[in-house]
């Protein structure tokens, strides 16, 4: 199914936000997401397959998703080249097939910009993923957006160092223009290295987001 929009399906009164049934199906279903990203070249494609592999033996709590008294619908606004999405997708394809609890529809982020602007991070990024949870009414019970926060922290951390092994303390301060290229991508290779290494904290954490999304402690 080609990525559709459905700009007129969304309407908000006093607040209340309705996602109808005819724009949920519109979105495009895992498959063919991960059929395109596959078909992809470059770094996008190995993004995505660093993702699908890292978590092909990883062991995630759905107990949750498992538990729920009816499924719920979860709409996602992504785009292609955004490595969260391809962090979380994956991930919320698993909880689907093995629970059958959710149903995964996807939306291109800036095709849908009034869900987009309704939703933004800290009330001012467009960020994505945007993931929302919607019961049998299509009311939103929860949301995670991009990634976990103890993760950004982590992976902050960990590319600091690295960009201060390779330039010292201060590489910050130098400009990416005076960076030889060899040495950019050689930083480069050991960024994508730590991702893999901290990829396991990344599933749990993104799974516990989720799983508390699910529950509601984290709805608008």
């Amino acid at each position: 199914m080609p990525r559709s929009s459905w700009t007129g399906a969304f309407s908000c009164d006093e607040g209340a936000e309705l996602i109808t049934s005819e724009r949920f199906e519109s979105g495009e279903r895992y498959a063919d997401y991960r059929d395109r990203m596959l078909a992809a070249s470059g770094l996008m494609h190995d993004l995505f397959v660093a993702s699908v592999d890292g978590l092909a033996n990883a062991e995630i709590d759905v107990s949750t998703f498992a538990a729920l008294p009816e499924p719920l619908r979860v709409l996602v606004l992504h785009f292609d080249s955004c490595s969260d999405s391809a962090d979380t997708l994956p991930i919320l394809d698993r909880i689907e097939r093995e629970t059958g609890k959710i149903e995964v529809r996807i939306l291109e982020r800036d095709d849908n910009p009034d869900i987009r602007d309704s939703h933004l991070k800290d009330g001012k990024f467009a960020a994505a993923p945007l993931v929302l949870f919607l019961d049998s009414n299509w009311n939103e019970i929860g949301q995670f957006v991009e990634r976990p926060d103890s993760v950004t922290a982590l992976r902050a951390a960990r590319r600091d160092a690295i960009h201060a092994s390779y330039l010292g303390e201060n590489h910050a301060s130098i400009p990416p223009s005076e960076i030889p290229d060899e040495t950019r991508a050689a930083m480069l290779s050991d960024v994508l290295a730590m991702r893999e290494d901290v990829r396991p904290f990344l599933i749990s954490e993104t799974v516990r987001e989720l799983s508390e999304a699910v529950r509601g402690d984290n709805v608008r």
